[in-house]
């Protein structure tokens, strides 16, 4: 990043596959050690909150990918720079979806911790009208669902867990029998036990 900008590349601009050098860094897997982690938040510190918050042509922005990645060092500059954390994605990606929903989809408390205390707002919904609590209990686009740890932890870092979606389904809705280990996070924010979707089901049905 350092010698593209002594070059003069314009770091606003798409460069590879629609995607500006923001988005490209921010997609990048995170380590499972995290030992790269230090060099995510450093390159956050080259580029702009404007490049940082580019859709590309896939309808995502770098805060989305660095939300999805979970790579807090880089958010942290992020919010810093006045990235703003409930920025939309649009088509093709699922319209609506914030920072919030990409990093509870896919187990990202750390994340979500941040987001939260910068005033993401978790009752946003997306297109399907899913808030990030609905996001937390979804398979994410790659098909693999969170185990229910990393669901407890994604959830209890968030305020509003009884907003229904579209069909009329809150998170415990989606459930359905098997409540036994989440049950308790969702008591502890006092969630209704008898709310009724449109085809006329409830949690105890």
């Amino acid at each position: 990043l350092k010698k593209l900008a002594a070059l003069g590349v314009d770091m606003d601009e798409a460069v590879i596959s629609g995607k500006t050098p923001a988005n490209l860094i921010a997609s990048q897997n995170k380590e499972r050690d995290g030992s790269y982690e230090p060099y995510f938040e450093e390159a956050a510190r080259f580029l702009s909150k404007e490049s940082m918050e580019q859709l590309d042509k896939y309808g995502e922005a770098a805060v989305h990918l660095a939300a999805r990645q979970g790579h807090a060092g880089m958010i942290k500059i992020m919010i810093e720079k006045g990235v703003d954390v409930n920025l939309a994605e649009d088509a093709p990606a699922p319209a609506g979806t914030t920072p919030l929903h990409e990093a509870c989809m896919h187990g990202q408390a750390e994340a979500v911790k941040l987001l939260i205390a910068a005033g993401a707002d978790d009752t946003l919904k997306n297109m399907d009208g899913e808030t990030p609590a609905h996001a937390a209990l979804m398979k994410n686009r790659r098909g693999r669902e969170l185990d229910n740890e990393q669901k407890a932890r994604v959830l209890r870092e968030l305020m509003h867990l009884d907003i229904p979606r579209n069909d009329g389904q809150t998170p415990l809705l989606m459930l359905r029998h098997d409540t036994s280990e989440l049950l308790p996070v969702f008591l502890e924010r006092g969630v209704d036990l008898n709310h009724t979707d449109h085809s006329g089901m409830t949690v105890m049905m």
